[in-house]
């Protein structure tokens, strides 16, 4: 195969995820007014693991992913990553690159 989509759907769904992100994330600012939160940054040291959701205030850390196979097999794992490196650091340094 040559990575031909004639659908169209692969680049439908991916620009669906991005519009879908972009409307979790507005919700979650205006119920995290005033709070330092960040969108697919890094934590701090760890370039590789990008949470979508990471708010140093409350010291959260979420993942959105789609109701489907993969988000279902890929969306915990990633998660918790994150939490796992995360709560490895010292209290209150939870950062982001």
């Amino acid at each position: 195969m040559n990575y031909v989509d004639p659908s169209g759907m692969k680049i439908f769904l991916a620009e669906l995820g991005k519009v879908a992100h972009k409307l979790i994330n507005g919700l979650y600012d205006k119920d995290h007014t005033g709070q330092k939160v960040s969108y697919g940054d890094g934590i701090l040291g760890f370039t590789s693991l990008r949470p979508d959701i990471m708010n140093s205030t409350k010291a959260q850390i979420g993942e959105i992913k789609p109701c489907s196979a993969y988000g279902l097999a890929t969306g915990p794992v990633q998660l918790w990553a994150a939490i796992n490196i995360a709560n490895s650091l010292p209290v209150g340094a939870l950062g982001m690159i």
